[in-house]
């Protein structure tokens, strides 16, 4: 447990001890959070940011040259939305398969 004033006080605090790399802490502001479940989000929250940087990588979100913000906000959709798609499209195929690409443009 832990203390910090911008969190509204009692904090709890798990240090997590990385292979050759040092360590990570990672803080709840629930202090009667298991530290299991504390973990377990930490795991669900890399899995979305993996989904962020695949979105900026493959379908270049981010990249548009737009001048106003509507046209932006599309351009954003248009990106996830594609993603989606791909996501979904792929979900159930075997990984030799989707290394196959002859028959894709």
């Amino acid at each position: 447990m832990a203390t910090y004033q911008p969190a509204g006080g009692l904090i709890r605090v798990v240090i997590v001890r990385q292979d050759q790399s040092g360590w990570r802490a990672f803080f709840s502001t629930d202090p009667d959070l298991p530290v299991s479940v504390m973990l377990e989000c930490v795991a669900d929250r890399a899995a979305i940011e993996q989904n962020f940087h695949d979105v900026k990588e493959v379908e270049g979100a981010g990249q548009q040259q737009l001048r106003n913000v509507f046209p932006n906000v599309a351009a954003r959709h248009v990106c996830l939305w594609v993603h989606t798609l791909v996501e979904l499209w792929s979900w159930y195929r075997s990984g030799p398969r989707l290394k196959q690409r002859d028959d894709r443009p």
